[in-house]
Protein backbone atom coordinates (compact mmCIF):
# COMPACT_ATOMS: atom_id res chain seq x y z
CA UNK A 1 0.00 0.00 0.00
CA UNK A 2 1.43 3.43 -0.89
CA UNK A 3 1.00 6.39 1.62
CA UNK A 4 1.17 9.82 0.40
CA UNK A 5 1.13 12.48 3.86
CA UNK A 6 0.88 15.70 4.46
CA UNK A 7 1.93 17.40 7.40
CA UNK A 8 4.84 14.61 8.06
CA UNK A 9 7.39 16.58 9.40
CA UNK A 10 4.70 18.24 12.41
CA UNK A 11 3.48 16.99 15.63
CA UNK A 12 1.07 14.05 14.32
CA UNK A 13 2.56 12.96 11.25
CA UNK A 14 6.10 12.88 12.42
CA UNK A 15 4.98 10.36 15.63
CA UNK A 16 2.44 8.40 13.10
CA UNK A 17 5.46 7.84 10.14
CA UNK A 18 8.04 7.22 12.76
CA UNK A 19 6.04 4.34 13.68
CA UNK A 20 3.95 2.88 11.12
CA UNK A 21 5.68 4.31 7.87
CA UNK A 22 7.73 0.72 7.54
CA UNK A 23 4.14 -0.71 6.62
CA UNK A 24 3.90 1.22 3.47
CA UNK A 25 5.83 -0.28 0.20
CA UNK A 26 5.84 3.84 -0.43
CA UNK A 27 5.71 7.20 1.05
CA UNK A 28 5.47 10.14 -1.05
CA UNK A 29 5.39 13.39 1.55
CA UNK A 30 4.66 17.07 0.89
CA UNK A 31 7.27 19.69 2.42
CA UNK A 32 8.31 23.47 1.81
CA UNK A 33 11.77 22.49 2.77
CA UNK A 34 13.17 19.56 0.87
CA UNK A 35 15.68 18.48 3.45
CA UNK A 36 12.91 19.05 6.54
CA UNK A 37 13.06 14.95 7.32
CA UNK A 38 16.71 14.90 7.64
CA UNK A 39 16.30 15.05 11.64
CA UNK A 40 14.22 11.94 11.95
CA UNK A 41 14.89 8.63 11.95
CA UNK A 42 12.71 7.78 8.87
CA UNK A 43 12.99 9.21 5.07
CA UNK A 44 10.36 9.70 2.64
CA UNK A 45 10.29 7.45 -0.46
CA UNK A 46 9.62 10.87 -2.37
CA UNK A 47 9.58 14.52 -1.50
CA UNK A 48 7.26 16.98 -2.91
CA UNK A 49 8.37 20.49 -2.45
CA UNK A 50 5.35 22.94 -2.28
CA UNK A 51 2.43 23.71 -0.01
CA UNK A 52 -1.03 22.75 0.43
CA UNK A 53 -2.28 26.06 -1.77
CA UNK A 54 -0.69 24.86 -4.48
CA UNK A 55 -2.80 22.62 -6.80
CA UNK A 56 -0.01 21.45 -9.21
CA UNK A 57 2.18 20.03 -5.38
CA UNK A 58 -1.19 18.42 -4.53
CA UNK A 59 -1.59 16.50 -7.62
CA UNK A 60 1.64 15.45 -7.77
CA UNK A 61 2.08 14.21 -4.28
CA UNK A 62 -0.98 11.95 -4.63
CA UNK A 63 -0.37 10.73 -8.14
CA UNK A 64 -0.17 6.70 -8.01
CA UNK A 65 -0.65 6.22 -4.40
CA UNK A 66 -3.20 4.79 -2.50
CA UNK A 67 -3.99 6.51 0.92
CA UNK A 68 -3.59 9.94 1.91
CA UNK A 69 -2.79 11.19 5.57
CA UNK A 70 -3.49 14.54 6.25
CA UNK A 71 -2.33 15.86 9.52
CA UNK A 72 -1.12 19.15 8.21
CA UNK A 73 -2.59 22.60 9.27
CA UNK A 74 -1.68 25.87 8.47
CA UNK A 75 -1.53 28.47 11.48
CA UNK A 76 -1.79 31.30 9.19
CA UNK A 77 -5.04 30.32 8.13
CA UNK A 78 -3.91 30.32 3.87
CA UNK A 79 -3.80 27.22 3.00
CA UNK A 80 -6.26 24.94 5.16
CA UNK A 81 -9.72 25.20 3.27
CA UNK A 82 -7.70 25.87 -0.19
CA UNK A 83 -6.07 22.73 0.70
CA UNK A 84 -8.65 20.85 0.95
CA UNK A 85 -10.47 21.83 -1.75
CA UNK A 86 -7.16 21.16 -3.82
CA UNK A 87 -7.57 17.56 -2.59
CA UNK A 88 -10.66 17.28 -3.38
CA UNK A 89 -10.00 17.80 -6.94
CA UNK A 90 -6.93 16.16 -7.15
CA UNK A 91 -9.04 12.79 -6.22
CA UNK A 92 -11.75 13.73 -8.77
CA UNK A 93 -9.67 12.91 -11.53
CA UNK A 94 -9.74 10.25 -14.18
CA UNK A 95 -6.06 9.58 -13.16
CA UNK A 96 -7.15 9.37 -9.04
CA UNK A 97 -5.71 6.23 -7.34
CA UNK A 98 -6.48 7.61 -4.06
CA UNK A 99 -9.09 4.76 -2.23
CA UNK A 100 -9.19 6.83 1.29
CA UNK A 101 -8.24 10.30 2.66
CA UNK A 102 -7.40 10.31 6.77
CA UNK A 103 -8.21 13.46 7.69
CA UNK A 104 -7.15 14.84 11.30
CA UNK A 105 -9.49 17.56 12.62
CA UNK A 106 -10.42 17.91 16.36
CA UNK A 107 -13.00 17.24 18.88
CA UNK A 108 -13.80 21.08 19.52
CA UNK A 109 -16.28 20.95 16.29
CA UNK A 110 -18.46 19.50 18.82
CA UNK A 111 -20.41 21.46 21.31
CA UNK A 112 -18.73 21.24 24.09
CA UNK A 113 -21.99 21.94 26.54
CA UNK A 114 -22.73 18.58 26.45
CA UNK A 115 -22.27 16.16 28.93
CA UNK A 116 -20.96 13.52 26.55
CA UNK A 117 -19.47 14.09 23.36
CA UNK A 118 -20.59 11.42 20.39
CA UNK A 119 -20.21 11.81 16.29
CA UNK A 120 -23.62 12.80 16.82
CA UNK A 121 -23.74 15.56 19.00
CA UNK A 122 -24.85 19.02 17.81
CA UNK A 123 -21.78 20.99 15.92
CA UNK A 124 -19.73 23.77 18.22
CA UNK A 125 -21.29 27.22 19.30
CA UNK A 126 -17.37 28.60 19.70
CA UNK A 127 -16.50 31.02 17.51
CA UNK A 128 -13.04 31.12 17.34
CA UNK A 129 -10.46 31.35 13.98
CA UNK A 130 -9.79 27.41 14.37
CA UNK A 131 -12.73 25.89 15.46
CA UNK A 132 -14.15 27.44 12.62
CA UNK A 133 -11.85 26.44 10.32
CA UNK A 134 -11.54 22.63 11.42
CA UNK A 135 -15.77 22.79 10.62
CA UNK A 136 -15.00 24.65 7.26
CA UNK A 137 -12.80 21.84 6.49
CA UNK A 138 -15.41 19.06 7.56
CA UNK A 139 -18.40 20.52 5.42
CA UNK A 140 -16.30 20.26 2.24
CA UNK A 141 -15.25 17.09 2.63
CA UNK A 142 -18.86 15.98 3.75
CA UNK A 143 -20.31 17.79 0.50
CA UNK A 144 -18.10 16.39 -1.88
CA UNK A 145 -18.55 14.06 -4.35
CA UNK A 146 -15.71 12.20 -4.47
CA UNK A 147 -15.32 8.15 -5.21
CA UNK A 148 -12.82 8.22 -2.24
CA UNK A 149 -13.50 7.29 1.16
CA UNK A 150 -13.22 9.78 3.99
CA UNK A 151 -12.19 8.69 7.57
CA UNK A 152 -12.23 11.88 9.93
CA UNK A 153 -10.28 12.07 13.00
CA UNK A 154 -11.09 13.78 15.85
CA UNK A 155 -8.37 13.79 18.88
CA UNK A 156 -9.04 15.19 22.14
CA UNK A 157 -6.63 17.16 23.65
CA UNK A 158 -3.06 15.87 22.55
CA UNK A 159 -0.68 15.68 25.08
CA UNK A 160 3.15 14.81 23.75
CA UNK A 161 6.49 16.10 23.51
CA UNK A 162 6.48 18.91 20.37
CA UNK A 163 2.78 19.16 21.08
CA UNK A 164 1.36 22.51 21.70
CA UNK A 165 -0.60 21.51 24.61
CA UNK A 166 2.18 19.88 26.47
CA UNK A 167 4.36 22.94 25.53
CA UNK A 168 2.34 25.12 27.29
CA UNK A 169 1.70 22.68 30.50
CA UNK A 170 5.18 22.22 30.91
CA UNK A 171 5.75 26.38 30.70
CA UNK A 172 2.97 26.26 33.08
CA UNK A 173 4.22 24.16 35.82
CA UNK A 174 7.52 26.46 36.18
CA UNK A 175 5.27 29.60 36.70
CA UNK A 176 4.97 30.77 40.57
CA UNK A 177 0.71 30.54 40.26
CA UNK A 178 -1.41 29.36 37.45
CA UNK A 179 -4.83 29.94 36.76
CA UNK A 180 -7.47 27.52 36.02
CA UNK A 181 -10.97 27.16 35.77
CA UNK A 182 -12.77 25.99 38.42
CA UNK A 183 -9.15 25.60 40.73
CA UNK A 184 -8.23 22.79 38.22
CA UNK A 185 -11.12 20.31 39.02
CA UNK A 186 -13.03 20.47 35.25
CA UNK A 187 -12.04 17.06 33.00
CA UNK A 188 -9.68 17.59 30.67
CA UNK A 189 -10.11 14.69 27.63
CA UNK A 190 -6.74 13.87 26.64
CA UNK A 191 -5.18 11.59 24.61
CA UNK A 192 -1.29 10.87 23.98
CA UNK A 193 -0.06 11.50 20.41
CA UNK A 194 1.24 8.05 20.06
CA UNK A 195 -2.03 6.74 20.86
CA UNK A 196 -3.32 9.12 17.82
CA UNK A 197 -0.38 7.52 15.43
CA UNK A 198 -1.91 4.12 15.87
CA UNK A 199 -5.44 5.58 15.31
CA UNK A 200 -4.00 7.10 12.06
CA UNK A 201 -2.67 3.84 11.19
CA UNK A 202 -5.84 1.57 12.14
CA UNK A 203 -8.16 4.56 10.21
CA UNK A 204 -5.63 3.37 6.81
CA UNK A 205 -6.13 -0.35 6.76
CA UNK A 206 -9.82 -0.64 8.14
CA UNK A 207 -11.77 -2.88 5.94
CA UNK A 208 -13.87 -0.77 3.65
CA UNK A 209 -16.74 -2.39 4.35
CA UNK A 210 -16.73 -1.88 8.11
CA UNK A 211 -16.75 2.08 7.43
CA UNK A 212 -20.85 3.17 8.13
CA UNK A 213 -20.22 5.33 4.87
CA UNK A 214 -18.24 7.21 2.37
CA UNK A 215 -17.37 9.87 5.22
CA UNK A 216 -16.89 8.80 8.58
CA UNK A 217 -16.01 10.36 11.61
CA UNK A 218 -14.44 8.78 15.03
CA UNK A 219 -13.59 10.42 18.33
CA UNK A 220 -10.17 9.75 19.63
CA UNK A 221 -9.25 9.80 23.44
CA UNK A 222 -7.45 8.59 25.97
CA UNK A 223 -9.13 9.26 28.87
CA UNK A 224 -9.88 11.53 31.85
CA UNK A 225 -8.23 13.29 34.51
CA UNK A 226 -8.86 17.02 36.18
CA UNK A 227 -7.34 19.83 34.98
CA UNK A 228 -5.03 20.25 37.71
CA UNK A 229 -3.55 16.56 37.31
CA UNK A 230 -2.81 16.87 33.71
CA UNK A 231 -1.03 20.46 34.29
CA UNK A 232 0.73 18.61 37.61
CA UNK A 233 1.80 15.22 35.47
CA UNK A 234 4.11 17.61 33.34
CA UNK A 235 5.77 18.98 36.25
CA UNK A 236 9.22 18.34 35.86
CA UNK A 237 9.70 16.87 31.99
CA UNK A 238 11.39 20.53 30.73
CA UNK A 239 13.81 20.23 33.86
CA UNK A 240 17.64 18.18 33.16
CA UNK A 241 18.68 15.53 34.70
CA UNK A 242 20.87 16.09 37.81
CA UNK A 243 18.93 18.96 38.60
CA UNK A 244 16.21 19.93 41.30
CA UNK A 245 12.82 21.14 39.97
CA UNK A 246 11.61 23.80 41.23
CA UNK A 247 8.38 24.28 43.30
CA UNK A 248 5.31 23.13 42.46
CA UNK A 249 2.97 26.18 40.99
CA UNK A 250 -0.25 27.35 43.31
CA UNK A 251 -3.26 26.47 41.15
CA UNK A 252 -6.05 29.59 41.63
CA UNK A 253 -9.42 30.33 40.70
CA UNK A 254 -9.60 31.90 37.35
CA UNK A 255 -12.28 34.19 35.91
CA UNK A 256 -15.56 32.34 35.07
CA UNK A 257 -15.47 33.80 31.57
CA UNK A 258 -15.80 31.30 28.19
CA UNK A 259 -12.72 33.09 27.13
CA UNK A 260 -10.95 35.91 29.04
CA UNK A 261 -9.52 36.20 32.50
CA UNK A 262 -11.78 39.19 33.42
CA UNK A 263 -15.11 40.68 32.15
CA UNK A 264 -13.70 42.95 30.10
CA UNK A 265 -11.03 40.86 28.07
CA UNK A 266 -13.73 38.12 27.77
CA UNK A 267 -16.22 40.47 26.55
CA UNK A 268 -13.30 41.61 23.41
CA UNK A 269 -12.80 38.10 23.28
CA UNK A 270 -16.00 36.73 22.66
CA UNK A 271 -16.72 40.18 20.61
CA UNK A 272 -13.70 39.22 18.10
CA UNK A 273 -14.92 35.76 17.63
CA UNK A 274 -18.84 36.81 16.54
CA UNK A 275 -19.46 36.71 13.05
CA UNK A 276 -18.86 40.23 12.01
CA UNK A 277 -15.52 40.20 13.00
CA UNK A 278 -14.82 36.97 11.62
CA UNK A 279 -12.94 38.12 8.72
CA UNK A 280 -10.26 39.97 10.55
CA UNK A 281 -10.29 37.24 13.58
CA UNK A 282 -7.47 35.57 11.99
CA UNK A 283 -4.88 38.98 11.93
CA UNK A 284 -6.57 40.33 15.30
CA UNK A 285 -5.47 37.65 17.07
CA UNK A 286 -2.39 37.16 15.99
CA UNK A 287 -1.48 40.60 17.45
CA UNK A 288 -3.45 39.90 20.66
CA UNK A 289 -0.98 36.56 21.09
CA UNK A 290 2.19 38.66 20.15
CA UNK A 291 1.46 41.16 23.04
CA UNK A 292 0.29 38.45 25.18
CA UNK A 293 3.43 36.47 24.48
CA UNK A 294 5.50 40.02 24.95
CA UNK A 295 3.29 40.59 28.39
CA UNK A 296 4.72 37.08 29.51
CA UNK A 297 8.15 37.75 28.50
CA UNK A 298 8.38 40.85 30.52
CA UNK A 299 7.00 39.02 34.02
CA UNK A 300 9.64 36.95 33.56
CA UNK A 301 13.08 37.12 35.55
CA UNK A 302 16.16 35.32 33.45
CA UNK A 303 16.63 32.18 35.76
CA UNK A 304 12.88 32.55 37.14
CA UNK A 305 9.66 30.93 36.73
CA UNK A 306 6.75 33.58 35.56
CA UNK A 307 4.84 35.09 38.15
CA UNK A 308 1.66 33.83 36.33
CA UNK A 309 0.21 31.49 33.76
CA UNK A 310 -3.15 31.72 32.93
CA UNK A 311 -5.04 30.73 29.43
CA UNK A 312 -6.71 32.70 27.29
CA UNK A 313 -9.46 31.97 24.01
CA UNK A 314 -9.84 28.73 22.83
CA UNK A 315 -7.43 26.91 25.30
CA UNK A 316 -10.03 28.56 28.23
CA UNK A 317 -13.32 27.58 27.08
CA UNK A 318 -12.14 24.34 26.84
CA UNK A 319 -10.62 24.03 30.25
CA UNK A 320 -14.71 25.63 31.36
CA UNK A 321 -16.16 23.01 29.15
CA UNK A 322 -17.44 19.62 31.51
CA UNK A 323 -18.32 17.29 29.45
CA UNK A 324 -16.75 13.18 28.21
CA UNK A 325 -15.60 12.38 24.80
CA UNK A 326 -17.61 8.73 24.24
CA UNK A 327 -15.02 6.85 22.25
CA UNK A 328 -16.76 3.81 21.44
CA UNK A 329 -17.35 3.91 17.52
CA UNK A 330 -13.52 4.09 16.99
CA UNK A 331 -13.10 0.78 19.57
CA UNK A 332 -15.70 -0.84 17.61
CA UNK A 333 -15.00 0.26 14.15
CA UNK A 334 -11.25 0.84 13.50
CA UNK A 335 -10.17 -1.69 16.84
CA UNK A 336 -8.58 1.76 17.95
CA UNK A 337 -7.90 1.40 22.04
CA UNK A 338 -5.83 3.60 23.64
CA UNK A 339 -1.99 2.74 25.83
CA UNK A 340 -2.01 5.39 27.40
CA UNK A 341 -3.08 6.62 30.65
CA UNK A 342 -2.17 9.92 32.62
CA UNK A 343 0.85 8.15 34.41
CA UNK A 344 1.98 6.22 31.70
CA UNK A 345 2.36 9.20 29.37
CA UNK A 346 4.02 11.02 31.34
CA UNK A 347 6.29 8.83 32.59
CA UNK A 348 6.91 7.90 28.49
CA UNK A 349 7.93 11.89 28.36
CA UNK A 350 10.05 11.78 31.02
CA UNK A 351 11.93 9.16 30.08
CA UNK A 352 12.72 10.45 26.52
CA UNK A 353 16.59 10.90 26.21
CA UNK A 354 16.02 13.71 24.57
CA UNK A 355 13.10 16.71 23.85
CA UNK A 356 11.51 16.08 20.40
CA UNK A 357 12.25 19.38 18.38
CA UNK A 358 9.54 21.98 19.17
CA UNK A 359 7.14 21.73 16.18
CA UNK A 360 3.79 23.22 15.62
CA UNK A 361 0.58 20.73 16.01
CA UNK A 362 -1.28 19.44 12.98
Amino acid sequence: MKLAIIGGTGFLGSYFLESYSAQFTQVNALSRNRNAFEKFNFRPTKIVEGNLGEEVSVSELLRGMDILVHAGFDHDYKENVRGMENIIRAISQEYNTIKRVVYLSSYVVYDQEQKEITEQSPRSNYGDIYTKEKLSIEKLIRESASSAEFVILQPTIVLGRGGNWSKVLIEATNSKVVKLARRGESTCNYVYVKDVANAIYQATVAPSQRLPSAVASFLITGGTASWRNVLLSHAGIATKRGQSHPSLPEIEQTYCGMYGNSWLENLTIGTMYSPVFRSIAGPVLKFIKQRVNGRKSGNQVPGQPVKEYSFKGLSKAIQEAECVVNVDRASSILGYMASYGLSELAADMRNSPVARPDRASH
